[in-house]
């Protein structure tokens, strides 16, 4: 057994709290609990961060703000939530997913067989029919995820960060997400690449795997945020990154995280 703590990165918008909210909600219903919840916040406006506080205390999770003006930065949020956490496996994901009961038990079993892992989860994506109503879905019966199963579609195999766990020791050892990647796009890519280099291995909680665990973990469908532009900047950024770095990120005087 091991102490389980999910890390999740989030910048509060306008109107879409309920999506954090239902993140929240299937969190707090896993047959294995996790040790702690905790959001690395960088929410713009008090009146959006005094929401996001309050709804974190509502399902006593750890809320960790940062003052940032700047564009999106995941990795920026997921190591607030890091540096935070106490537990001895950490579970990285976003604020728009869900997770079916059985999720937190069938990480923490791959981490105790394969304690130097890196476990990625490959997420059912959920079509936007199924969040007609928005707030007013429920998320938590079983009719819910057979709808899931029924309607929804896997994201393809590949480096994603949907959900994203290894020993917390890890992520101090290569000083966890490199912030220098803004937006969205390859800094998941990178840590995958990161662990490769010290010939870490990879687990995968496939498709064949979540079927027969009977468990899973879905996104809530949104209008895609992506700016290729941005996309294509990190691409670049990423390998010169890891010519100039190698493993090791955010060194001390570059980050005042790590």
């Amino acid at each position: 057994m091991t102490d389980l703590a999910v890390c999740i990165g989030h910048r509060a918008r306008e109107g879409l709290d309920w999506r954090l909210e239902n993140t929240f909600k299937t969190l707090r219903h896993q047959i294995r609990s996790p040790k702690e919840i905790v959001l690395g916040d960088i929410s713009v406006g008090q009146e959006e961060i005094d929401k996001t506080q309050k709804l974190c205390e509502r399902y006593e999770v750890m809320f960790v703000h940062r003052g940032y003006t700047g564009i999106w930065n995941r990795a920026m949020t997921l190591n607030l939530a890091i540096r935070a956490s106490t537990a001895d496996t950490i579970i990285c994901t976003d604020a728009d997913m869900l997770f079916y009961p059985s999720f937190l038990a069938v990480v923490e079993r791959e981490i105790v067989q394969t304690p130097d892992a890196l476990i990625h989860c490959l997420r059912h994506l959920t079509p936007k029919e199924l969040w007609v109503g928005g707030a007013e879905v429920e998320v938590m019966g079983g009719g819910f995820w057979h709808k899931v199963e029924e309607f929804s579609h896997y994201d393809q195999p590949g480096s994603i960060g949907a959900c994203f766990a290894a020993a917390r020791s890890w992520f101090y050892e290569i000083g966890g997400w490199d912030e220098a990647f803004e937006g969205y796009g390859h800094e998941d890519t990178d840590m995958q690449r990161r662990a490769a280099k010290q010939n870490k291995p990879v687990v995968w909680i496939d498709h064949q795997n979540m079927a027969a665990t009977g468990t899973m973990i879905a996104h809530q469908w949104h209008e895609p945020q992506f700016d290729h532009a941005i996309v294509l900047r990190n691409e670049g950024l990423m390998s010169r990154q890891q010519a100039r770095y190698g493993v090791k990120r955010n060194k001390p005087g570059e980050s005042g995280l790590w």
